[in-house]
């Protein structure tokens, strides 16, 4: 469930929120028009998600059938089997996808700062679980949290600030990436290849090119 709600966010920030910045028009609106099998792709893998999520735990939004504990309801085999055959059907799109961004110009824009992220001794790329590192080489318990956050507040703006061993920090996909890019499954390090992704990346508008899995 956690994996399709990211997939289905990372599909909304790629297509509708990024793509138009990048071709230069205010919202995809436009692109019905200039692009109508990029906005048709990106609504049906949207889709998509929504509906794989109706399948595994009876709706997407505010889902029913995930409980604490388990689930009161689970979904039949033959839900599961016709998952998976989606799933691997969508493998095409996402290819397309990281094709479609290699086209893309990005503005040139590099901040080197401290990224942030979960780390861990394990296979599996941090999502959930781990300590919390930093490029800078530091690492410390989860639970020493309130020393990483460090909030503070300036005259200028209601928005609180953060900082750890620098002026500020950085956290999200390309924190993730920059400190667990060795962890990433081979379709992921490959999609970061043909991007030209590659560690320590301090582009911030790059962002929406790590992969996260």
């Amino acid at each position: 469930m956690l994996h399709y709600e990211e997939l289905d966010s990372h599909i909304l920030h790629i297509y509708l929120l990024v793509a138009p910045d990048l071709v230069g028009v205010p919202s995809f609106v436009p692109l019905i028009k200039s692009h109508p099998d990029v906005v048709k792709r990106a609504l049906k893998m949207k889709r998509l998600c929504n509906e794989l999520c109706d399948i595994l735990v009876g709706r997407h939004v505010h889902p029913i059938s995930a409980v604490v504990g388990g689930f009161t309801k689970l979904p039949k085999v033959s839900d599961l089997e016709e998952m998976h055959k989606r799933l691997v059907e969508l493998q095409k799109d996402m290819e397309v996808t990281v094709e479609l961004f290699t086209q893309l110009t990005f503005p040139e824009f590099e901040r080197d700062t401290e990224y942030v992220a979960l780390v861990n001794d394990e296979d599996e790329y941090p999502l959930l679980y781990g300590d919390i590192g930093s490029t800078d080489g530091y690492r410390v318990d989860k639970h020493e949290y309130k020393n990483v956050v460090n909030e503070f507040i300036v005259p200028y703006a209601s928005a609180k600030r953060t900082k750890w061993h620098r002026d500020s920090y950085a956290v999200g996909a390309l924190a993730r990436f920059n400190l667990n890019y060795e962890k990433l499954v081979p379709k992921a390090k490959q999609a970061a290849l043909t991007l030209n992704l590659k560690p320590k990346c301090i582009n911030p508008y790059l962002n929406t090119c790590c992969p996260n899995c």
